[in-house]
């Protein structure tokens, strides 16, 4: 479900495009000429497509039993802001904005950024969909720089994001997935727990990363530590937790260094 109008893929790489449907139906993806297929094994399915140049816009095909047609589809950079609530802080709530209207004005003429924001969810299982938070209804939706609920999404999101595309020319898709007073425990792995020796029951990775991380992104942006820095032995431990952290996110993206 994070697979919809106004999207952003991740440029010059293999794309991921993947879903749910009856054990043996075949599924074709076609985007720009190129068509991939796959079979849906144990009712999940996995389409791999061609890595692509930046640009568009582009429509997609979905075709198996049914049709699926998603439009406005961009590549360019993807990003996942993720952290607590110095990431969470929506644009709108930034006291003095006023001082920078001259420039948020700019950015928001910025076309080719699109924002989604993944609603706060905690669960004690993996989940396989994620849930998104839109300003009018419940359906899943990327933003268009400047409509109506652009500036809710994450202030410091917005401004890298928005630099990033007017300094390189190159689209920009921000993921937030960030929580207020957040542990960083909450956003790591079973596995990467494990290895740690740290444990977390309801987490924040398993209803707001885990089904998302077969989609290929550019990289992060973090912000957090605040709530691992409560005393002195906690922040010791969140120096080894934080490096474990980021190796496993690499790892569970498949994402190198």
């Amino acid at each position: 479900n994070i697979f919809c109008d106004n999207m952003v893929l991740q440029r010059d790489v293999t794309g991921r495009i993947y879903g749910t449907a009856d054990e043996g139906e075949v599924i074709t993806v076609t985007i720009d000429g190129a068509e991939s297929s796959a079979t849906t094994v144990d009712g999940e399915w996995t389409v791999e497509i061609p890595p692509h140049t930046a640009g568009g816009p582009y429509t997609m095909q979905v075709q198996g039993n049914n049709r699926e047609t998603i439009h406005n589809i961009m590549y360019g950079d993807v990003w996942l802001c993720g952290g607590q609530s110095n990431m969470e802080y929506q644009l709108l709530k930034i006291m003095n904005r006023g001082q920078y209207s001259d420039r948020l004005a700019e950015v928001r003429a910025l076309s080719n950024v699109r924002m989604l924001i993944i609603k706060h969810v905690a669960f004690t299982e993996l989940q396989d969909t994620i849930q998104i938070y839109t300003e009018t209804d419940t359906t899943v939706h990327w933003f268009l720089n400047g409509e109506d609920g652009y500036d809710k999404f994450s202030a410091v999101g917005y401004v890298f994001g928005t630099e990033l595309n007017d300094l390189y020319d190159v689209p920009i898709g921000l993921i937030s997935a960030d929580r207020g007073a957040s542990k960083v425990e909450a956003w790591m792995s079973p596995e990467a727990l494990e290895a740690a020796g740290r444990s977390y029951g309801k987490t924040w990775y398993k209803g707001m990363i885990a089904p998302i991380q077969r989609f290929p992104i550019k990289g992060v942006i973090w912000y957090q530590g605040e709530a691992n820095a409560k005393s002195v032995n906690s922040a010791t431990i969140y120096a080894n937790t934080f490096k474990i952290h980021i190796q496993y996110w690499r790892d569970e993206w498949g994402s190198g260094d």
